[in-house]
């Protein structure tokens, strides 16, 4: 049964509403219903007052976070961390940035042709991507210890999204963030060799942006730099990855768990972080894990129609 609610907005929030609904290519009134719904989701009928607002918050409560947590994924796989959006009113989640295009073209290079503009975001998403700025407000015209300051101050809110979320890795867009950002992980406990440190992507940093995420993406070997006696990241990215991959080569037709499982394995696309490789059963778990790239049928598994 579907119901209608009636809500009545001032004119400051209904500006911002459709500020943010026309960035993304929608109607006011599908993005406040996609907001509730997630809302209504992530917390769930078991959810109480008091767990609903023990998460932690946002920065800044700005129309460009509120754009930044719309496209959160309920699963965050990997965890960008930025130091603040721009002082030009340009945005990663507006797509108009030039992180935004950066990230698009090492998403190219490492795992094939993506969608544009909003689709990219969409498909950024759903693959367990999420951006975070250590800083709600911009400070990239800032020199000094005011800049500096502003990014110390957002370590704890750091921690708390690395304890949070834990996600499988951390990749910070910003040399001289890597200090802030292992000071968070030890605060959260967050293991150091989940963490990938990349220069911003300006000038003459950004084909190594570029080529160092796209590598991360593709699954080399020497995307996250490691000491010979630490121990070893995935040689691909995440599990589900590596599954799309296997069935991107089935055709449409399911496959079966153990095959997929044997695939992965013989194709070195991905190992647990103990070394061993992943067995049918964490395969199947992946899949209902997420249903939005995946089908788990009496036959097998497969893609979804139109997913990655």
């Amino acid at each position: 049964m579907t119901r209608i609610l009636p809500v009545q907005l001032s004119d400051e929030h209904a500006g911002t509403l459709e500020s943010i609904a026309a960035a993304t290519h929608r109607e006011p009134e599908v993005l406040a219903r996609d907001w509730l719904i997630e809302r209504l989701v992530a917390y769930g009928p078991q959810a109480s007052t008091s767990q609903a607002h023990s998460r932690p918050v946002l920065a800044a409560d700005s129309a460009a976070e509120r754009l930044r947590d719309l496209y959160k994924p309920d699963d965050v796989v990997v965890m960008l961390v930025g130091e603040s959006a721009p002082a030009g009113g340009t945005f990663f989640y507006q797509a108009d940035s030039n992180l935004f295009h950066a990230t698009r073209e090492a998403f190219i290079r490492g795992m094939g042709p993506m969608p544009e503009g909003e689709a990219f975001l969409q498909k950024f998403k759903e693959l367990g991507f999420w951006l975070y700025d250590m800083v709600g407000k911009p400070v990239n015209k800032q020199l000094g210890r005011p800049r500096a300051g502003a990014v110390s101050a957002g370590v704890a809110a750091l921690a708390d999204y690395m304890r949070e979320l834990d996600p499988d890795f951390v990749v910070g867009i910003k040399t001289s963030l890597e200090g802030p950002i292992k000071g968070a992980a030890t605060r959260a406990e967050y293991p150091a060799h989940r963490i990938l440190i990349l220069p911003f992507p300006l000038y003459q940093w950004r084909e190594e942006y570029i080529s160092g995420l796209g590598r991360f993406l593709g699954g080399a070997g020497d995307a996250i730099t490691m000491p010979a006696d630490g121990p070893q990241p995935p040689s691909r990215l995440t599990l589900h990855l590596a599954m799309a991959k296997v069935l991107e080569t089935a055709g449409g037709d399911p496959v079966p768990a153990r095959q997929i499982a044997n695939e992965v394995a013989v194709r070195g696309l991905y190992v647990r972080q103990d070394g061993t490789r992943a067995d049918y059963q964490q395969i199947l778990l992946r899949a209902k894990k997420y249903p939005a790239m995946f089908e788990v049928t009496p036959s097998g598994i497969k893609l979804k129609s139109g997913r990655v």
